[in-house]
């Protein structure tokens, strides 16, 4: 199996910058970012007077910057399911935020740092290329738990997994925490960077990227509940990886899935090519 990681840094003008401006392209006095969110979305205008019950005209000049776009109407567009943004972040230079929560690193790393929260809580500039950010947080990542594939020094940016049935691909750049003991502290949270693995068994594990060999490679998540002599009744060539599960926490698990890596920084996320 080979690991293709994408991550090529985009050219300084397909940068955040860019993004954060690609709906300015073109506006006049009162820019706003209403033709990017719509591009992104896949709408057309016809769909936006059609979702608004504004004019066309309308439409046409709030996205040129011809016309101000007033708080209500702002409230009216961002309204529309498939937009996915609030009314701030349609004003130009109005980044969406989400809460930095996590701080990634290994038990065995010497950045280990004192807590894998992020005290006081706070909100970091998203990609602009994250769907749905109000579904998402970000992790720092500090060590080289992962630096197969990030260095140290990154800024994950993750899709929250909750809920029973969640779906999640094999193979899925995630975060996973797990409780450690230390002789000193006790329990200690810990949290992860790796590739989601999943068994013939469907016994799910974490593949740690790394080259800190201090690290193990493979992290057990969730084992298969019901074990028994089900192998034995199949024939082996039958068998074949699930191309995706549906996730549920359990109490008894070793560790939890709390996010799938969406983008870090300006990159595109990781994927696994057979």
């Amino acid at each position: 199996m080979q690991i293709s990681f994408p991550f090529s840094r985009p050219p300084e003008n397909r940068g955040m910058l860019a993004g954060m401006s690609k709906g300015a392209k073109g506006q006049g006095r009162w820019p706003n970012r209403i033709r990017h969110f719509r591009e992104r979305a896949g709408l057309t205008q016809d769909d936006l007077v059609e979702a608004t019950g504004f004019s066309q005209s309308k439409i046409s000049a709030l996205e040129l910057g011809q016309r101000k776009l007033s708080r209500p109407d702002a409230l009216i567009i961002a309204a529309i399911e498939a937009m996915h943004c609030s009314a701030e972040e349609l004003h130009e230079n109005q980044a969406a935020t989400v809460p930095l929560e996590l701080i990634v690193a290994a038990f065995e790393s010497e950045a280990r740092p004192e807590r894998w929260t992020p005290r006081p809580l706070r909100r970091v500039a998203a990609s602009p290329l994250l769907a749905r950010p109000e579904q998402c947080f970000a992790a720092h990542l500090v060590d080289d738990s992962f630096n197969e594939l990030r260095p140290p020094d990154t800024m994950l940016y993750c899709r929250r997994v909750e809920g029973p049935e969640a779906a999640i691909k094999a193979g899925a750049p995630i975060l996973v925490k797990r409780y450690r003991i230390d002789r000193a502290d006790g329990e200690i949270l810990e949290v992860l960077a790796g590739m989601l693995n999943v068994d013939l068994a469907g016994e799910l594990t974490l593949r740690t990227c790394t080259t800190n060999r201090q690290i193990s490679r493979h992290i057990e998540i969730q084992r298969r509940r019901r074990p028994g002599p089900w192998l034995a009744e199949r024939r082996i060539e039958a068998l074949a990886r699930p191309a995706e599960v549906r996730y549920t926490s359990r109490p008894e698990d070793e560790a939890e899935i709390v996010g799938v890596i969406e983008r870090s920084d300006d990159a595109l996320p990781p994927s696994i090519a057979a």
